[in-house]
């Protein structure tokens, strides 16, 4: 079993659709590449953009995915009061969710405290439950700060990460 998540911009909802035909392709072919060696579950984190993207691809390619959401409000304010493309998008996001194999809600609230009583965004607590559990990292890395954090975790873990080449959109 391979464990794939993904990180990357909510930005690429509101790429041109060149870019954002061209980011499909490229997470459908690695996950057709990945799959051909063992059975792939795909890791999603459910915001806008290139998670959402990963959740199709995953779809269109009939396999296995899980949904992990921050928090229980995460769909209704990303998605619904604040989607990049300026319109509740919220009936999208449940549709979408809908599809998966599983979903996960990794915390109760929008922030987590640490032991040493730092706060910390339930974004970023998603972020660490997947690179827990993944093998590999699809990363579309266009400088968000949620998709820095990702790269730097799974960097620190030793995770394979497979990058979007930029130069491309």
């Amino acid at each position: 079993m391979i464990n794939v998540m993904g990180t990357g911009s909510r930005d690429l909802v509101v790429a041109d659709s060149e870019t954002r035909k061209t980011v499909m392709a490229w997470c459908c072919s690695w996950l057709d590449e990945l799959s051909s060696d063992a059975p792939v579950t795909v890791f999603s984190g459910m915001a806008e953009g290139f998670d959402e993207c990963l959740a199709v691809a995953a779809n269109k390619l009939g396999l296995d995915w899980v949904a992990f959401l921050p928090n229980p409000g995460f769909g209704s304010y990303y998605w619904g009061q604040h989607s990049r493309l300026q319109r509740n998008r919220f009936d999208a996001f449940r549709g979408l969710l809908r599809t998966a194999s599983e979903i996960r809600t990794v915390s109760q609230r929008i922030y987590q405290y640490t032991d040493g009583d730092v706060r910390v965004h339930s974004n970023f607590v998603r972020n660490s439950a997947m690179l827990a559990e993944a093998d590999v990292v699809l990363a579309y890395d266009t400088g968000s700060g949620g998709t820095g954090h990702a790269i730097r975790h799974a960097t620190k873990l030793g995770l394979a990460i497979k990058y979007y080449p930029t130069e491309r959109g």
